[in-house]
């Protein structure tokens, strides 16, 4: 909730304040289910419909890698995530192009789980990765 954690309100604050980066920090870092991922989810209320990062300034989105071997960044991320780095999972989710190779074994933490709702890091947290 809103006022609990000095650090989280900060980032909450430049969320809603148009600082996208912001945004997505705080949806990592907050827990899952609470007040901060959601408004996090939703870049500071101003993306309802949000399925990826709310800063496009980092991310490959829009190189058309589709595939292992289309992106050194991508195929790194992959690799790390394979060898078990969830962090590597969730990050190359966000970076990679919706419906690539690269998206699709993200969203199974590297082949760990069927689907992963929710990060692969938080999914390992509750136990239900």
């Amino acid at each position: 909730m809103y006022g609990s954690d000095p650090e989280l309100d900060a980032l909450y604050d430049s969320c809603e304040g148009g600082d996208m980066a912001a945004c997505d920090e705080l949806y990592f870092n907050s827990g899952y289910g609470t007040e901060y991922e959601e408004f996090a989810i939703t870049c500071g209320g101003t993306d309802t419909d949000n399925y990826g990062s709310c800063d496009s300034s980092g991310s490959t989105n829009g190189s058309g890698a589709m595939n292992y071997g289309d992106d050194a960044a991508l195929d790194a991320l992959y690799d790390e995530c394979e060898g078990g780095d969830l962090a590597a999972c969730d990050t190359m989710w966000w970076d990679s192009e919706i419906g690539s190779e690269y998206e699709e074994f993200a969203e199974t933490c590297g082949g760990r789980t069927d689907y992963a709702a929710g990060t692969c890091e938080i999914r390992e947290e509750t136990g239900t990765l």
